[in-house]
């Protein structure tokens, strides 16, 4: 199991993903759906179905080669799962 979900949250992935709040580096909150891909020696977690309208969004898009850090925190008082996107670095103009 990963360490950032629950028993629930972990089956639930491993079904048919899991529907979570995103908060873009602009601060705009979205909703993205969250999926884990089971690999030949690890897994990865993979935000989809929404992502191109949080990467090529009207108020903050990201830019070719953007570096971003993504955090996973829980919100009160509900412990929800949510995750916010740090911009780092800005990327190249298209």
């Amino acid at each position: 199991m990963a360490d950032f979900l629950t028993e629930e949250e972990e089956r639930k992935l491993d079904e048919k993903g899991l529907n979570v709040e995103l908060i873009e580096p602009c601060l705009k909150k979205s909703k993205i759906h969250l999926t884990k891909w089971n690999m030949k020696n690890s897994r990865v977690f993979v935000f989809n179905e929404q992502w191109h309208s949080v990467v090529y969004g009207n108020q903050c898009p990201l830019k070719k080669n953007a570096v971003v850090q993504i955090w996973s925190f829980r919100t009160a008082p509900k412990s929800e799962l949510c995750f916010a996107m740090v911009k780092i670095k800005d990327g190249d103009d298209y």
